[in-house]
């Protein structure tokens, strides 16, 4: 799998939630089904 035009945002966003202390795997789960349906 290649990474799309969205793989960098989301990266940006999984930072943010990692230092904001939430759960990654709670928000990477959604995020990575929606890149791989778009």
């Amino acid at each position: 799998m290649r990474p799309k035009r969205g793989v960098t945002k989301l990266n940006r966003d999984l930072k943010k939630s990692r230092e904001s202390g939430k759960p990654s795997q709670v928000l990477t789960q959604p995020m990575v089904e929606s890149v791989i349906d778009s």
